[in-house]
């Protein structure tokens, strides 16, 4: 457990924040190794993450605020600081799939595809990103008697809406979820190249990861219960419906159509500007 990576006469660098940072940069990296295979402009594909990755991070700190809001309301402006976490991934999923959504419609072009080129890439941030919540002491698991279980020292868990923890071992809910992320984002990526229709990807995100987190949560201390769920566990199996509804087609199939980025000149010539190619 070490919260503070580095100490520069009183200006905390948090591991948290160094392994956020991580994650994004791991992000970027994937979504630029599919930007290859799939012959896009590179630099089309940056500024795409580069504005999925702000909005990601407004999102997933307005989803935290939301949920915990008494810890902001005396003092908004801590609102601001994200050096010490308060992050909440389920708000940033959400925040960046409602933006990219009303952009595409505004253009009148269908999102399903540009959501099935993210899911990856999204799912590499949420995977390494939850390494950030192991080192903060935040999103932990309730106590345990396996023998995998970890010993946090007193005093430094994060636990908004929990009170009187008990002291012990507890599940690495962490690593659970991480390791899960990593299993879908296999089974999405070798989807990727051989999509049936618009949309496949992404359901099977949905899906995918509203069973992840649902599971996840039962490993976790628990929060406060709106009837027999967390908050985030009624998210979940909305997002598992949504997901399960969209691979059985009940939204419809549409076509594939690969063209949501501007094609790199190398590959392929002429084309390359692609007038209707979404880059942001």
């Amino acid at each position: 457990m070490h919260q503070v990576l580095v100490d520069l006469g009183g200006f905390k660098i948090y591991t948290y924040g160094a392994l956020l940072a991580t994650a994004f940069f791991l992000a970027n990296q994937w979504g630029l190794y599919l930007a290859r295979r799939l012959g896009y402009s590179l630099a089309a594909v940056e500024e795409s993450i580069m504005w999925c990755i702000l909005l990601g991070v407004a999102g997933c700190r307005l989803g935290f605020v939301l949920v915990y809001p008494d810890n902001y309301l005396k003092n908004p402006l801590q609102i601001f600081n994200l050096r010490e976490g308060g992050l909440t991934i389920m708000g940033g999923v959400l925040f960046v799939i409602a933006y990219q959504w009303i952009r595409c419609r505004a253009k009148g072009k269908s999102v399903m595809d540009l959501y099935d080129f993210w899911a990856g890439p999204l799912l590499v941030g949420m995977a390494f990103g939850r390494l950030g919540c192991l080192a903060h002491g935040c999103c932990f698991g309730a106590v345990t008697d396996l023998p995998w279980g970890i010993t946090y020292p007193p005093g430094v868990l994060q636990a908004p809406g929990v009170i009187n923890l008990i002291p012990g071992p507890r599940h690495p809910s962490q690593l659970y979820e991480m390791l899960m992320d990593l299993g879908l984002l296999a089974l999405i990526t070798k989807q990727l190249f051989n999509l049936k229709f618009a949309g496949q990807n992404f359901y099977t995100f949905m899906l995918g990861y509203g069973v992840i987190r649902f599971l996840d949560e039962m490993t976790r201390e628990k929060e406060t219960l709106y009837g027999a769920f967390t908050i985030y566990q009624w998210v979940s199996l909305g997002m598992a419906v949504i997901g399960l509804l969209g691979l059985l087609g009940v939204f419809g199939k549409k076509p594939v159509d690969r063209e949501i980025f501007p094609r790199d000149d190398a590959a392929s010539g002429p084309r390359a500007a692609g007038s209707d190619a979404l880059p942001t």
